[in-house]
């Protein structure tokens, strides 16, 4: 497929992921549905070029991402809209600038692995529960759209320029920020899981990318990545349950 068809699928994709996060309640289904990496094998279809370090620590950057809105609605009482574009903007720009410095070879990859490993298993074990409410939106889906097809065609437009960090743009998360502003605490715990299932999902698409190509290695990336995400939906399910279904807290 050429570019632009992956660009449209990218559109209808993350479409329909905040249209699905803004219809549920409870916070912790929320966070979960941000752990599908649609958009990120979309998106690294749309730039065409193998993984690599700078898909790795952009990893990274969706953390600073996700905690910085936190910091900033929670600790600083920022509108959630300003904290939302600060944060996306400091993304952006740090993405760019790495972009620039990351070198796209072997040993740059695998040390970008250990590096991201590392901190998503302290972030996992440091990052505890917290209760938040549910909360479920109610503004028309023709009002939402247009946002979310307004950030994404911006990030088709800067994908040469971001790259590798292009894929983990919080694409959805920047919608799912404004709709989950209630809990955003349980978006921040979501993000070291993200990191544990998609490394997988990288390194399997790095490793058979010279001999299938990037399509075929992203989907063979896939069957590791819902093997690892299995635990955490079991996980979900049990917290969703003991904290009274859909109305519950974190």
């Amino acid at each position: 497929m050429t570019p632009e068809i992956w660009d449209f699928l990218l559109l209808a994709a993350v479409s329909v992921m905040v249209t699905i996060i803004a219809y549920l309640r409870h916070p912790l289904w929320k966070a979960f549905v941000l752990s599908f990496p649609l958009p990120f094998t979309l998106a690294a279809l749309a730039v065409g070029e193998p993984l690599g370090a700078a898909n790795v620590m952009a990893l990274g950057l969706l953390f600073l991402y996700t905690y910085g809105v936190y910091l900033l609605r929670n600790r600083l009482r920022l509108n959630v809209l300003p904290a939302i574009l600060l944060a996306a903007g400091g993304y952006c720009l740090v993405g760019v600038w790495l972009q620039g410095l990351l070198p796209k070879t072997e040993s740059a990859f695998w040390l970008a692995v250990l590096a991201i490993t590392t901190l998503a298993v302290l972030l996992r074990v440091n990052l505890g529960p917290r209760s938040e409410p549910g909360f479920r939106a109610s503004l028309p889906l023709f009002l939402k759209l247009p946002v979310v097809l307004l950030v994404v065609t911006m990030l088709i437009l800067l994908k040469s320029s971001l790259g590798g960090f292009m894929t983990l743009f919080p694409m959805v998360g920047v919608l799912a920020s404004y709709k989950s502003r209630f809990s955003l605490w349980s978006n921040v715990r979501q993000v070291p899981v993200i990191m544990l299932t998609l490394l997988p999902l990288m390194v399997t698409s790095r490793l058979l990318h010279e001999s299938l190509g990037l399509a075929a290695s992203l989907g063979i990336g896939w069957v590791p990545f819902l093997l690892c995400l299995t635990p955490f939906l079991v996980g979900t399910r049990s917290a969703t349950r003991l904290s009274g279904g859909d109305a519950g807290a974190n």
